[in-house]
């Protein structure tokens, strides 16, 4: 006699098979999900640094960018004590930062910089394509961190 149908063996073979498969769908998923939270943040940020100088230039007046571990403000002032004044923008930023330049950056009225440095997303082992900004005095690069080390100009390839 003939009988149709799966056999309790071929069954579990079967789910363990799609079980693996999920499991590793799942774990790559997750990975290519913080590297796209990571380049989505560090592009949003040179986005709003470079409109920041931009509006200095415009303007002909200088922009400042305050930043915090978790927070971005620009700023359009300063006071007599040389705290910036004249909030224009605040993001929250998902992904902590550190930075290697001064917590206020200043762009003046030509779009130029004396603050030197680099700002990197907190965690040097992220899969990020771009988890690095490097300003110099008349420009403002993104990049990645070589081998996830210091947030130092030096360590950053710029891409």
């Amino acid at each position: 006699m003939r009988q149709d149908g799966f056999s309790l063996v071929e069954l579990i073979t079967v789910m363990a098979i799609i079980g693996s498969l999920l499991v590793i769908g799942t774990l790559d998923f997750n990975r290519m999900s913080r590297k796209y939270a990571i380049d989505n943040q560090t592009r949003s940020f040179y986005t709003d640094l470079m409109d920041a100088r931009l509006k200095s230039m415009y303007k002909k007046k200088s922009h400042y960018v305050k930043l915090t571990v978790d927070t971005f403000s620009m700023y359009s002032s300063v006071d007599a004590g040389g705290n910036p004044i004249g909030l224009a923008l605040t993001k929250g930023l998902k992904q902590q930062i550190t930075w290697g330049t001064p917590n206020i950056i200043e762009f003046n009225s030509q779009g130029l910089t004396t603050n030197i440095g680099s700002i990197c997303i907190a965690d040097g082992a992220n899969p990020g394509t771009n988890d690095s900004i490097v300003i110099s005095r008349a420009r403002v690069n993104m990049g990645k961190r070589k081998n996830g080390g210091a947030c130092k100009s030096d360590d950053i390839e710029i891409k």
